[in-house]
């Protein structure tokens, strides 16, 4: 049976890894340079995760389970409130209605995967007599790749979420279409950034009655936009995210794949806890971890808020005239999840007063698409 040399000792060999990853980073390493990636670094960030209950099942009865379980709340309606004769009329003795909170169980059936990598016996001899070559050729490479593929999925799932868009200056948007928004134009042949026509989008947030400091992503116009009016963007290198949020009053996060997912110019405003990355590592029960195999779970060295199974382990029958390989994988499992479900704002019949009427907010998401235009 063909062996691995001792030197290819796996345990030690991921030991050594997991030692140096975080310190090998360099700005502009050949294998480690990679797009901007707004959504994925807006989903994963403490801001847009404020007030989400979310449980992750991951055993039921001995099995595992790749499931969450989320706790959201309806609000009251303007209309449940009785007034006039109605309230002069009201009792604590009237018949009550219980609205419980909602709860809903999602499954985490998306997944994310490295190529399959294999390194002969030999090669892998010599790749462990320079694990940081190792790390930043291969480890870091496939992970700066995943980031911008799972940034890629998130961003058009996210996108397929959005609701209603209700305007501070009256009408609305239907839901999955986008408000026209001119926020440059040419003056003696220069972009000039129209800060009151961004102002609207601020407003549009405000009247839809959401707390906190809106997410913004995007890229092309809206890049520019923040570029000329010298406002920062949240994930911009060596940029306090305070200071990003100080001058522009929204968390402008650039994504530079945001063409390839939702179209030029295209761009979503969302409300903090309106979406929610729901991630899963197989790795996390399983730790085998000996000299020939290995599967554990890694951290992402540039987003601290992901981790990798790394499935690693010597395979007798592969490599050149089947002397036996190193075959390794990178992968997770994952969910966008959008926190406003379809009952969170009710409609007239939930619950049955009268007069009967709608929120304000009903069919709203809490996501919305704008396309920035110039002129």
């Amino acid at each position: 049976m063909a062996k691995p040399y001792n030197s290819s000792n796996v345990a030690r060999f991921c030991e050594a890894v997991l030692l140096d990853m975080s310190t090998l980073q360099s700005p502009n390493y050949a294998f480690t340079l990679g797009k901007q990636t707004g959504m994925l670094d807006a989903i994963t960030s403490d801001e847009i995760n404020e007030g989400v209950d979310i449980e992750l099942l991951t055993t039921a009865g001995g099995e595992k389970l790749r499931e969450a379980r989320v706790i959201y709340d309806r609000r009251s309606k303007h209309c449940d409130v009785q007034t006039g004769a109605a309230a002069l009329a009201a009792s604590i003795c009237d018949t009550p209605f219980e609205d419980d909170e909602g709860t809903v169980t999602v499954a985490i059936t998306d997944r994310i995967a490295s190529r399959t990598r294999q390194f002969s016996a030999s090669r892998m001899h010599n790749i462990c007599e320079n694990k940081e070559t190792f790390i930043r050729k291969f480890l870091m490479s496939d992970m700066r790749a995943l980031r911008e593929q799972l940034d890629l999925q998130i961003f058009i799932l996210v996108d397929a979420g959005a609701g209603i868009l209700n305007l501070h200056s009256g009408g609305s948007v239907a839901a999955g279409s986008s408000k026209t928004t001119l926020l440059l134009t040419a003056v003696n042949n220069q972009d000039i950034p129209l800060m009151g026509n961004f102002v609207d989008i601020k407003l549009d947030y405000a009247g839809m009655e959401f707390g906190g400091t809106p997410i913004i992503v995007g890229d092309g116009n809206l890049h520019k936009y923040f570029t000329l009016a010298n406002l920062s963007c949240c994930n911009g290198n060596n940029i306090p995210f305070d200071a990003a949020l100080s001058n522009s009053g929204v968390a402008f996060f650039l994504d530079q794949l945001t063409t390839e997912a939702i179209g030029v110019n295209e761009s979503l405003m969302i409300a903090p806890g309106a979406t929610s990355l729901l991630w899963f590592n197989k790795n996390h029960s399983i730790d085998i971890n000996n000299e020939l195999e290995s599967h554990i779970v890694v951290p992402d060295p540039v987003n601290p808020k992901l981790f990798w199974d790394w499935d690693f382990f010597w395979d007798k029958c592969e490599g050149d005239n089947s002397q036996g390989a190193w075959i390794y994988q990178l992968s997770a499992f994952y969910e966008v999840f959008n926190t406003f479900q379809s009952d969170a704002f009710q409609g007239s019949t939930s619950p049955a007063v009268s007069p009967d009427c709608d929120d304000d907010l009903n069919a709203v998401t809490g996501i919305w698409k704008y396309v920035i235009t110039d002129s």
